[in-house]
C-alpha cells in the first residue's frame, strides 16, 4: 500500500510517492526519487497522467534502480515481505479505513476455523479490487465460498496440492472470467447467472477519480 500526494499545481508540477507498507524495496513513508517525481520537476510533463506516472512507478519498483528512499535486501527477504504483506495490511489501520471491502472480505474469511492449509488470505487481494464490478464479482465468490466451503473443500482434497492452490487463486481472482468459474467443478451452480444485478456490475470496468489540491491518493 503506498500514497500518491499531489501538490497544489498539478498537473504542473509532479506528484511525490511513497509507500506504506514494507516491500523490501522502498523504505516506507519515505519519498522516493524518480524522475517522474518531485526530485526531478525539470524532467515533469503536465501532458502526464495519473495512470503513466503509476505504470512509471511499477516499472521503477521492478528494476535494479537506486535511489532516496529505496533499500536493499536479498531476494528471500523480498519473498518474505511478500508473503506478510497481507497479514500487515489485515492490521493497519489505515488499510482498514480506507479499503473497507477488501478488509471486509479478510475478515469474513478469517473468521472461518478452521482455516486448514487453504491459506486464504494469500489469494486475496492479489490485483485490485477498486473497480465497482469487481469488488461485486469477489464479494459474491466470498459469499459462495463461505455458504458453500465444507462441499468446496470436499471437492479439492482430491486434487493436488499445486493445483488446489492455482484454482483457489483464480476463483478469487476477479479478473478470472466467470465463465471459467463455472467450469472448474466446485460445487459451483449457476446460481449468479440469473442474477440480474450482478449481470449489470459484470459489464462495469471504468471508474474514475477527482485529484483534489493537495490531495492524496491511496493504492
Amino acid at each position: 500500500m503506498g500514497r500518491i500526494q499531489f501538490p497544489s499545481s498539478f498537473p504542473l508540477k509532479p506528484p511525490q510517492i511513497s509507500m506504506i507498507s514494507p516491500t523490501g524495496r522502498f523504505e516506507p513513508s519515505t519519498f522516493i526519487c524518480m524522475t517522474m517525481t518531485g526530485y526531478h520537476e525539470d524532467k515533469w510533463s503536465p501532458a502526464w497522467a495519473v495512470e503513466k506516472f503509476i505504470l512509471g512507478f511499477i516499472s521503477f519498483m521492478n528494476s535494479l534502480e537506486k535511489g532516496l528512499g529505496c533499500i536493499k535486501t536479498t531476494d528471500i527477504q523480498k519473498r518474505l515481505f511478500a508473503s506478510n504483506s497481507k497479514s500487515w495490511l489485515h492490521k493497519c489501520k489505515l488499510f482498514q479505513s480506507v479499503f473497507k471491502v477488501e478488509n471486509k472480505l479478510i475478515d469474513t474469511l478469517v473468521g472461518i476455523e478452521p482455516l486448514g492449509d487453504e491459506n486464504l488470505l494469500l489469494y486475496l487481494l492479489n490485483e485490485s479490487v477498486q473497480t465497482h464490478a469487481s469488488q461485486t464479482c469477489l464479494c459474491k465468490r466470498v459469499e459462495y465460498y463461505v455458504t458453500n466451503r465444507t462441499q468446496i473443500m470436499l471437492t479439492l482434497s482430491d486434487y493436488p496440492v499445486e493445483f488446489k492452490q492455482n484454482l483457489l487463486a483464480n476463483f478469487f481472482s476477479p479478473s478470472f472470467p466467470d465463465e471459467e468459474v463455472y467450469k472448474m467443478e466446485l460445487g459451483y451452480n449457476n446460481k449468479y447467472e440469473n442474477d440480474s444485478d450482478y449481470s449489470e456490475y459484470a459489464t462495469e470496468s471504468e471508474y474514475s477519480f477527482e485529484v483534489k489540491d493537495s490531495d492524496s491518493f491511496q493504492f
